[in-house]
């Protein structure tokens, strides 16, 4: 009995995996053997088909059929391509993979190479996407590699209930992963896209209807042609539903040629806790770090938070447009601004504005964006070309620049246009607290241009014993190295290699003894150039010396406790009341 129940168990399982996936001895190289293959196993009702580890070129699309999951040996080794000729001889613009009208679909472990350079005449023609999916419900794309597709590596119409992880999309002819038409319960998480030709990394966009309930979480997106994550589109129409329930959170974003990320009529959102460096090359209307915008109407409750912003593009002279601000905000209202930090944008950092536009809308009657309720709390603005927060003149109300810290800005650090009541401007820090230097201990001269060679008596200076700290910058066309250091080198003895762009350095040092602190241009290069020597004493007062009859008194008091402690302890506890009596 024993052997017959593991016999039917047995042939139950060699069924099972008959049905459910793919024969391990089957070799499915062919698109006809991958296609019926697909075929039966949604037939029977779902499974895994696994691919072999090999590269399959491909005549036509692969089309994936409900509840199943195309799975590859890995990132690499399976590699599905598709032959950039037809059998006719004209260019093949067909998809690698098709899902059309399916449900509960899962794409893994596959390389999917697009054949860019052979397919160059469709580089963003819009209907080449590498992998295509259209009214699908459940979905799953995870740990596959997307290479030189001509359109979109990824793109979806009316997907729901998705999620696409841990992807690698490189050189993208168009955008990285594009969702359109109610797409909607979509998480984008953990994907790494780097270079696009054309368009985006990662874009929600508007065709007749829009999406909803997106997350697009911590993926990494450079080098992009446009926006590196976009939700929203230039086609909304007043009365239009927008983008709602959108949460772009904990990206990193590096060199947006446009704008790092975008919100275009989006209401009920989020961007929160990103990394933008580098943004706007290209400077025309839209290009910012964070542009929020409501098209044709008034949307709200977009809330920009924790977020850091870097400027470190090189300046383009000569722009036809103004260079373009960190943070970008029009036809919004109900917003909180808080807790970003942003340094050095070529503009202002913050610009509030009702921005124009052609045509009147039921929202905007005037031709112009409105705004209101949008709340700047808590931000830290540093070295803005010009304001730190700027609002513009128009009517507006609800409005406030509060607890921020805003240094060091070209223009004014908030500026208000027009009636300075429409925005509460309240407990901002505005200035930077110096210390007072205290007396500089450097008495020769605090510049060299260039440092004197060997050693000669402007080189340095003779200081008491204690703790100091000596400061200065320096730079050397040739990055020649700068000796510092005093005589009894255990003390301090620094070789700095210096570099062409002029550097700030401080060190301490403490001597028991006095000493001389020397700057000596070790490769005698004759081009070492110095500014600002401060040398200073740090570490409050000096130890006060002790009388010689205190110090062998104390020594006396150690001796007696190694030998008769208790008296020692009873000498002791005279001595604190003899000194409490004199206090």
């Amino acid at each position: 009995m024993k052997h017959l129940i593991t016999w039917v168990i047995l042939t139950m399982s060699l069924y099972l995996l008959s049905v459910f996936s793919v024969h391990a001895e089957e070799s499915l190289t062919t698109l006809k053997e991958i296609q019926e293959e697909i075929d039966r196993v949604s037939r029977n009702g779902g499974g895994t088909v696994t691919l072999p580890a090999e590269t399959i070129v491909l005549s036509e699309s692969i089309r994936l059929k409900s509840n199943v999951h195309l799975k590859g040996q890995g990132v690499g080794k399976t590699v599905l391509t598709m032959n950039p000729v037809q059998v006719d001889g004209s260019l093949n613009p067909n998809k690698i993979l098709l899902a059309d009208r399916i449900s509960n679909v899962e794409v893994s472990d596959i390389t999917f190479d697009g054949a860019k350079e052979s397919r160059k005449e469709l580089i963003n023609s819009g209907f080449s996407h590498t992998m295509s999916f259209a009214y699908v419900d459940g979905l799953s794309i995870h740990d596959v590699e997307v290479v030189d597709s001509v359109d979109a590596s990824i793109a979806l119409w009316y997907v729901s209930n998705g999620t696409i992880k841990n992807n690698v999309i490189r050189d993208s002819g168009s955008n990285g992963i594009l969702g359109m038409q109610e797409t909607h319960d979509i998480e984008v998480r953990n994907n790494t896209i780097d270079h696009t030709d054309n368009q985006n990394g990662i874009f929600f966009m508007y065709q007749g209807d829009s999406t909803y309930n997106i997350l697009i979480e911590g993926n990494t997106v450079r080098n992009v042609a446009d926006y590196a994550i976009e939700v929203g589109h230039t086609t909304h129409k007043p009365g239009d539903a927008p983008h709602r329930n959108i949460t772009v959170r904990n990206n990193t974003i590096v060199n947006a040629f446009c704008t790092g990320i975008g919100f275009r009529t989006v209401s009920n959102g989020v961007i929160e806790g990103n990394t933008i460096t580098n943004y706007a090359e290209h400077n025309d209307y839209g290009c910012n770090a964070v542009f929020v915008e409501g098209r044709v109407s008034l949307n709200s409750e977009v809330d920009i938070k924790n977020n850091t912003m870097t400027q470190t593009y090189p300046k383009v002279t000569e722009q036809r447009f103004p260079y373009q601000q960190a943070v970008y905000v029009t036809g919004m209202r109900d917003m909180d601004i808080t807790g970003n930090t942003i340094q050095d944008s070529w503009n202002d950092s913050i610009y509030v504005l009702a921005s124009f536009f052609e045509g009147r809308t039921p929202d905007f009657p005037d031709g112009r964006r409105l705004y209101k309720d949008i709340r700047i709390t808590g931000n830290t603005i540093l070295n803005s070309e010009k304001s730190g927060v700027h609002f513009d003149s128009y009517p507006s109300s609800g409005n406030a620049v509060s607890n921020n810290t805003i240094l060091r800005s070209g223009g004014d650090a908030v500026l208000v246009e027009g009636d300075a009541q429409r925005v509460t401007v309240s407990d901002n820090i505005l200035t930077e607290e110096t210390p007072e230097p205290g007396e500089n201990l450097w008495t020769k001269p605090t510049s060299f241009n260039p440092l004197p060679r060997y050693f000669p008596p402007t080189n340095r200076q003779i200081f008491d014993a204690g703790m100091y700290e000596v400061s200065f910058r320096a730079k050397s066309a040739s990055s020649a190295a700068l000796n510092l250091y005093v005589q009894d080198r255990r003390k301090l003895n620094e070789n700095i290699r210096l570099t062409s762009d002029w550097k700030n350095y401080a060190f301490s040092f403490n001597s028991e003894d006095p000493d001389e602190l020397l700057f000596w241009d070790k490769d005698i290069s004759a081009d070492i150039q110095i500014e600002g020597i401060f040398l200073k004493k740090i570490g409050g007062e000096e130890p006060v010396e002790l009388p010689e009859e205190v110090v062998e008194a104390v020594e006396r008091l150690k001796q007696l406790a190694a030998s008769k402690e208790e008296e020692a302890v009873q000498v002791s506890n005279i001595l604190i009341q003899i000194i409490d009596l004199l206090d």
